[in-house]
């Protein structure tokens, strides 16, 4: 639970983080109000978190936690977790396992820069957490320490240009995703790509617990459904190439793992339960790939 000094001083935000509308339709009230915006269609905590409020959390609350949990990391150790990404982005984009070179924004301690380092790739992490970094940092990964805000992000990097940028679950938490999108136009080469994995607002999980931000944390600033995500993407000028989505065990997500784990629970949930969400766009978790149009 967040002290009460963040509230007052950090939980400020009315707008939507993308196309800064205020107000929007009422979702539900689980320890925050949630919205859904009527313009963009993006879920978010209202009110919602300022940067300022962001920083601190993850200076001060998480920090400790943070420290301890990260002892024991090796980032190679975990680059098994991403050969599916490394599949379909090897597919879709292959010159970028030809020395391209890519960003990944939120990079925690760096195991997807790690798996896309061994795929063949020139890439750099982004990430505000000065643990994770410096983890990563020991293991000779380029890691460094910054937001995905121009304000806060490296001046190593800056001069940069990129075939691919990655947000793999860090999308939710850029404060501003209009003057995200216009950064990320700075960064790309002409002809660049985005990838976005990302947990959808629209999941059933979602739909039955209503528990954003206890999953997301309390500095989440925008949730996106399978629409706004499109919308954004297709509206910022990108080109939509590839959606493909993570395994969801739909049991264990609405809390019935006793049936989850039977033999007809499992048959159930693979070719039943997970196409029928998937396809409805209520899915948990999607990865898409976006070429820009700009060439």
């Amino acid at each position: 639970m967040l002290s009460s000094d963040i509230y007052e001083k950090y939980m400020t935000l009315m707008d939507c983080p993308y196309c800064h509308t205020k107000g929007g339709n009422y979702i539900a009230h689980n320890v925050h109000k949630i919205v859904q915006c009527g313009a963009c269609g993006l879920y978010r905590i209202s009110p919602r978190m300022e940067s300022k409020g962001q920083i601190s959390l993850i200076e001060n609350h998480y920090k400790e936690a943070n420290r301890e949990a990260l002892q024991e990391m090796n980032p190679f150790d975990a680059v098994s977790s991403c050969e599916k990404e490394i599949k379909v982005i090897g597919k879709v984009l292959p010159r970028v396992f030809s020395g391209g070179r890519v960003l990944d924004v939120g990079c925690r301690f760096g195991e997807f820069v790690a798996a896309m380092k061994n795929a063949g790739a020139n890439v750099s992490g982004l990430e505000p957490g000065k643990d994770a970094v410096q983890l990563g940092v020991k293991y000779g990964l380029d890691l460094h320490l910054g937001r995905f805000e121009l304000e806060d992000f490296p001046e190593k990097l800056k001069n940069k240009r990129f075939d691919l940028v990655c947000f793999r679950q860090s999308i939710y938490y850029v404060p501003d995703l209009e003057k995200g999108f216009d950064l990320l136009g700075r960064l790309l080469r002409p002809g660049g790509a985005l990838y976005i994995q990302s947990t959808l607002g629209s999941s059933v999980f979602f739909e039955k617990t209503k528990r954003f931000a206890q999953r997301l944390g309390p500095f989440v600033s925008g949730i996106p459904t399978l629409d706004s995500l499109e919308y954004m993407i297709e509206k910022e000028g990108y080109s939509i190439q590839k959606k493909f989505w993570f395994h969801m065990d739909v049991f264990s997500l609405l809390g019935n793992e006793s049936i989850g784990s039977t033999i007809f629970g499992k048959a159930l949930n693979k070719f039943i339960l997970m196409p029928y969400y998937q396809f409805t766009g209520r899915g948990d978790v999607i990865g898409v790939i976006a070429l820009s149009k700009n060439t």
